[in-house]
Parts: structure tokens; C-alpha cells; sequence
């Protein structure tokens, strides 16, 4: 029975993309790989708000795929030091 149990224990498997391909699962994020190379090209430096963490989280995830250097300013930052960071 253990033949049995097999299909049932595939079909609860979580598989997850590969993260290199993130971007093209997001037109926001294929936008925003553009936009981020046209400033770096132009040695701009870019900085993005959002209100949700969760966001944040995804967004440095890609960044870090991409390659680009950043910092995260979120809530656990104390006050003093993200206005020395800024």
C-alpha cells in the first residue's frame, strides 16, 4: 500500500521556481529591471518605498539575484540611524 501512498505524497509537494526566473513572473518586476539599469547605467542611485514588509522581503530577494547593492531600511531600523544612513 505503500505504491499507493506515493501519488498522494507527490501531489503535496510544494515545488517552487527557480528564483533566477522571479522577474518574468512579474511584469512589475521586468519593469523595474529595466528601469534599474538605465539609472545604474547612468550612475543614478534609486530608492523604492513600500508599506509592507512582506514586499520588502521579495524585493531583496531579487535585488540580491540581480546583483545590485542595496540597503534595507524597514521598521526594525532605530530612527537615528536610518537618518545617518540616508
Amino acid at each position: 500500500w505503500a505504491q499507493a501512498l506515493h501519488p498522494l505524497a507527490l501531489r503535496q509537494q510544494v515545488f517552487f521556481p527557480d528564483k533566477r526566473l522571479m522577474q518574468w513572473d512579474c511584469g512589475k518586476l521586468q519593469v523595474l529591471d529595466r528601469l534599474l539599469r538605465q539609472l545604474h547605467a547612468g550612475g543614478h542611485r534609486c530608492l523604492i518605498f513600500t508599506q509592507m514588509t512582506r514586499m520588502l522581503d521579495v524585493l531583496e530577494a531579487w535585488i540580491n539575484i540581480a546583483g545590485y547593492t542595496y540597503l534595507r531600511l524597514d521598521g526594525s531600523t532605530r530612527v537615528e540611524d536610518r537618518q545617518r544612513l540616508m
